[in-house]
C-alpha cells in the first residue's frame, strides 16, 4: 500500500514567476498604483567609433498586472464549488468554497509582498454570500465588463476582515511536502516549496486552490454565493472605471469594502462568478447532537451475566448460593459515578 494514500498538505499561499518579487508590504498608502518589480539587464556591446567593448547595466522598474487588469475569469479555472448549484439542502454548519485547477490563482495578482514571518499574504478575490434581502441586481451594463450586484446599506459586514482574509484561501496538495520521522512539519517553507514543485512535475492535479466564504449560514435559507474582488481597483476595473483615478485617499492594496472620500459607486460590486443554493433545516451533524437528550440507564447497563457453574475445560465450577451460580461479567461500558460527577 502506498505511504501516500490519504496523506495532505495545506500551504497558507502560493506565488509563481515575477510576482515573487513584488517588495511592496501590504497596506502600504505610498503604493498608488499596480505593484512594481526592478528589471536589471546587463547590456554588453561593441562601439562603433571605437575598438571596444560597452559593457554596462540598466535597471528599470517594471509595472505587473493587478487586480485592476483582471475583468474576467476563464469559467474553465473553477474546478468546483461547494454546495453544488440550486443545492436545496446543503447543511448549515458547513462552509461554502470555491476551488480552482490553478493552484497560485487567489494570490497571483496580489499587489503586495506576503509576510514571511507570519507566513500571510491576502488573495486578490473573495468569496462572499448573501442573502437575497441583503443585495439588488445591478444586473449587466454596457459600460461594464462584469456583471455586479448592489448590497442593502449595511452589509458590508458580510465581508471578511480585512486583516483576516488571508485565512480563508490555501492550497490543498494530496501529497506529503514534510515529512521528518513520519511527523509534518509546516515550518520549512524552502523544502515544501521544492517537493511542491516535483509534486506538480509529476502530477500537476496534485495540487490545487481554495477559498471558503467564513459566513455561519442559517437553517432552511436560500443564498447566493459571488466571487469578487477584494481590492479597490479590481472593484473599479469590473465597474468599467479606472483603476488608478489618482485619488490620493486610495492605494493599491485597500480592500474593495474599505471606505474613503468620493469613493466612485459605494455599494456596487461586480462579480466574476455566482451561483445559489439553499440550506436545509434538519439532518446536519449539529442537529443530531442536539437530538441527544440524558435519560436514567438500565441497571443492565454495561455488565453481563455469566454462568460459573460448570465452565468446563477441567475447571472446578464456582459456587456463589447467593448469585447461583452466575457472576456478572462487567465491560468497558459502565455507569458514571455520580458523587465523581458532582465533584
Amino acid at each position: 500500500m502506498s505511504d501516500t494514500l490519504g496523506t495532505y498538505s495545506f500551504l497558507p499561499w502560493l506565488r509563481l514567476g515575477m510576482a515573487n518579487n513584488i517588495s511592496a508590504p501590504d497596506m502600504d498608502p505610498s503604493v498608488t498604483a499596480r505593484a512594481t518589480m526592478q528589471v536589471a539587464l546587463d547590456l554588453t556591446g561593441q562601439r562603433v567609433e571605437e575598438d571596444g567593448e560597452l559593457s554596462t547595466t540598466v535597471s528599470r522598474d517594471v509595472e505587473l498586472y493587478g487586480p485592476g487588469d483582471v475583468v474576467g475569469i476563464n469559467q474553465s479555472a473553477i474546478i468546483k464549488v461547494e454546495p453544488r448549484g440550486n443545492l436545496t439542502n446543503f447543511e448549515p454548519n458547513y462552509l461554502p468554497y470555491i476551488e480552482f485547477g490553478e493552484e497560485d490563482l487567489p494570490w497571483r495578482y496580489t499587489p503586495a509582498a506576503p509576510d514571511t514571518a507570519l507566513h500571510r499574504l491576502r488573495p486578490w478575490i473573495v468569496l462572499v454570500v448573501l442573502r437575497a434581502d441583503e443585495f439588488n441586481e445591478a444586473g449587466i451594463n454596457a459600460a461594464r465588463p462584469l456583471p455586479a450586484i448592489e448590497l442593502a446599506t449595511g452589509v458590508e459586514t458580510a465581508f471578511p476582515a480585512e486583516d483576516q482574509l488571508w485565512g480563508w484561501a490555501h492550497v490543498h496538495v494530496n501529497r506529503d511536502l514534510i515529512k521528518s520521522e513520519g511527523v509534518t512539519l509546516s515550518t520549512d517553507g524552502d523544502m515544501a516549496g521544492t517537493r511542491l514543485e516535483n509534486v506538480l512535475k509529476s502530477n500537476a492535479d496534485h495540487a490545487y486552490s481554495r477559498i471558503i466564504s467564513p459566513r455561519r449560514l442559517a437553517p432552511d435559507t436560500g443564498y447566493h454565493a459571488f466571487l469578487m474582488p477584494s481590492f479597490e481597483s479590481g472593484r473599479l476595473a469590473g465597474l468599467g472605471l479606472p483603476p488608478d483615478d489618482g485619488n490620493a485617499e486610495r492605494f493599491a492594496t485597500q480592500s474593495a469594502w474599505a471606505s474613503y472620500t468620493d469613493r466612485p459607486l459605494p455599494g456596487l460590486y461586480p462579480f466574476y462568478h455566482r451561483w445559489y443554493f439553499k440550506t436545509g433545516e434538519i439532518g446536519d451533524f449539529e442537529y443530531l447532537v442536539r437530538l441527544l437528550k440524558p435519560r436514567p440507564p438500565d441497571p443492565r447497563l454495561g455488565r453481563r451475566d455469566i454462568d460459573v457453574q460448570r465452565p468446563g475445560a477441567n475447571l472446578p465450577g464456582i459456587a456463589i448460593p447467593e448469585l447461583d451460580g452466575v457472576l456478572r461479567l462487567g465491560g468497558a461500558l459502565k455507569v458514571p459515578d455520580e458523587a465523581a460527577i458532582r465533584n
